[in-house]
């Protein structure tokens, strides 16, 4: 296997839910944007040779004036209609030569660096990983009625994140049986699975939040200030 590896973030979504016209992206934590956070953390990272940023149309040109800052090589891609057809669209323009995918969420801008480079360690080992934390609370699954049906063992339930990395080969094989099938899944992982592909869980943190509504900008503000104070 080779080293080229590549992260693929999304970063087309809507952010309707924060009720801001130039999407949920633009917004400031602190004195930076969710995005260059994000872009930040994946820039600083030697094994990661390119980054893909899917995109919106409208947000083009923002987003070219914002990656002049990086250093690694940028591509953007216009996305799709759905988080699944954006993705798919950034796998299918991925240099011949990239061994390894890191896809991650654009809105989870504090994801650590040594949660990156644990899971590009994992990689070499296994042919898909991704980046967990165990569940506080306990999980009931109810019945079409609203009835408790069960409640699984805590013991083994963990709250999946991004970033989740995959050999290149399975997940642009789980991504082109998908588009056949219109398979709905909530994250990369679960269609790797529907191959019949082991997953490695890495453990993560629970401050690598996803920026989704206006709580969420509260909590990384807290967050950010946390960091800074070490």
């Amino acid at each position: 296997m080779g080293n080229n590896t590549t992260v693929l973030i999304t970063a087309a979504g809507s952010g309707s839910r924060m009720g801001h016209e130039k999407g949920k992206l633009f917004l400031k934590i602190g004195s930076k944007t969710v995005i260059e956070r994000t872009l930040e953390v994946f820039d600083k990272i030697e094994k990661i040779q390119n980054i893909l940023l899917v995109i919106r149309e409208q947000d083009k040109e923002a987003m070219e004036e914002i990656t002049l800052a990086l250093k690694k090589p940028v591509k953007l891609v216009i996305g799709g209609s759905s988080r699944e057809e954006s993705t798919y669209n950034g796998l299918k323009v991925l240099e011949e030569d990239c061994d390894i995918v890191v896809c991650h969420d654009g809105a989870r801008p504090f994801i650590r660096r040594e949660t990156i480079e644990k899971c590009l360690e994992e990689i070499e080992k296994h042919e898909a990983v991704i980046v967990a934390v165990p569940v506080k609370d306990t999980i009931k699954c109810s019945d079409h009625n609203g009835m408790v049906d069960y409640t699984p063992n805590r013991e083994f339930l963990y709250q999946v994140q991004t970033p989740q990395v995959f050999r290149k080969n399975i997940i642009k094989e789980a991504y082109e049986i998908n588009k056949e099938e219109n398979i709905k899944v909530t994250d990369d992982s679960s269609l790797v699975e529907k191959l019949g592909k082991k997953v490695k869980i890495v453990l993560g943190d629970y401050t690598n939040i996803k920026i989704t509504t206006k709580e969420d900008l509260f909590v990384g503000e807290k967050i950010l200030d946390m960091e800074e104070k070490k």
